[in-house]
């Protein structure tokens, strides 16, 4: 049996912040938003566990005043084995792999946080971790 070359040992929130003053989506194509969508590593420590992040900033305007202020930070920890005769990287995995695994658990905080507050519920669009490293573009975005 082999070991896989990297392993998932926790998912977990990390911080989340959320503001609602009035705010209504039916408003926000009038208003201004702002979504950003970070990711970031650690190294790995003697024992190859690293983790990444996931960090969500939003804020929404509405064109009566309504604000709606999220922040979101996911951590996964992982186990890397490089010992494996996989073609995926370390960097590889930073970027796309990861980032993919816990992407899902911070569209599912937005929408469990804003269907809670009473407004309609905020549902992100899925992110191609793949498809922007395959741009060029970094994990980040915007």
């Amino acid at each position: 049996m082999s070991i896989p070359p990297f392993q998932i040992f926790q998912i977990k929130l990390r911080e989340c912040d959320f503001k609602h003053e009035d705010f209504i989506f039916k408003d926000e194509p009038e208003g201004t938003n702002s979504i950003k969508v970070d990711v970031s590593n650690s190294e790995k420590n003697d024992e190859n566990i690293f983790s990444i992040f996931i960090t969500f900033d939003a804020v929404y305007k509405g064109a009566k005043g309504g604000q709606l202020l999220i922040y979101i930070v996911y951590e996964g920890v992982f186990k890397h084995t490089p010992e494996t005769n996989s073609p995926l990287t370390f960097d590889n995995f930073c970027d796309t792999n990861g980032p993919a695994i816990i992407y899902p658990y911070v569209r599912e905080m937005a929408t469990s946080l804003t269907s809670r507050a009473g407004i309609p519920p905020l549902i992100l669009p899925p992110v191609s971790f793949s498809k922007r490293k395959e741009e060029g573009e970094s994990p980040s975005t915007k």
